[in-house]
């Protein structure tokens, strides 16, 4: 269950709960603990620098490259390991392009 609020922004705790069911699955506890010292950094980063990223983010969407939560749900249904591996990779798209964008 996900509360969408925005251009592929979810509400915090629904972002929090998907993100560590998706770490809970892997069975490794390592990763999931890791997921309570990233997420505040992440909530932080997508605060802070929201009006850098959401003009990212609508270019991702008019080019049909925003990967969703929806869309990987939909790999992990299918166990598609390739495909999802793929999917991940553009999900975490936007900060590839902000980090190369403002390099100094």
């Amino acid at each position: 269950m996900s509360q969408v609020i925005g251009n592929n922004k979810y509400a915090p705790v629904s972002e929090h709960r998907f993100h560590t069911k998706l770490y809970e699955i892997t069975g490794n506890k390592i990763i999931t603990e890791f997921q309570n010292i990233i997420y505040p950094v992440l909530d932080f980063v997508r605060e802070k620098y929201r009006e850098f990223l959401e003009p990212i983010e609508k270019e991702l969407e008019r080019a049909g490259a925003l990967v969703t939560h929806r869309d990987l749900l939909k790999y992990i249904e299918n166990r598609d390991l390739k495909g999802y591996k793929k999917a991940i990779e553009e999900h975490f798209r936007l900060y590839s392009i902000y980090l190369e964008r403002h390099k100094k």
